[in-house]
């Protein structure tokens, strides 16, 4: 199955979105398919206001997002549609909390 032929819950259906985050923003675009060990990620490029870029590799598994991490060669869960209001998960370098859940 594509990515465009199932629910969406990570924003994989847009191709160009801005995103505000805190006191800054980044253009988010949406380039191809990329594949690692043979498993199959969406690769996204984000041009902050600053004009650094970053490119993230996404896929989505049974309601859950993974992102693969370049320079750990391993991919780590960033998000989770089953997740409660404050329940945390942590992922290669972060811990984090969901205050909210809009939209599902």
């Amino acid at each position: 199955m594509r990515w465009n032929e199932r629910r969406i819950i990570f924003s994989f259906g847009y191709w160009n979105k801005k995103i505000v985050w805190y006191t800054t923003f980044y253009f988010e675009n949406k380039l191809n398919a990329k594949s690692i060990d043979g498993i199959e990620y969406i690769e996204f490029e984000q041009k902050w206001q600053d004009n650094s870029v970053d490119f993230l590799c996404l896929r989505e598994l049974d309601g859950k997002v993974f992102q693969y991490d370049e320079k750990k060669k391993t991919e780590f869960l960033r998000f989770d549609k089953a997740l409660k209001v404050q329940q945390s998960w942590v992922t290669s370098e972060n811990e984090y909390e969901s205050l909210c859940m809009m939209g599902f």
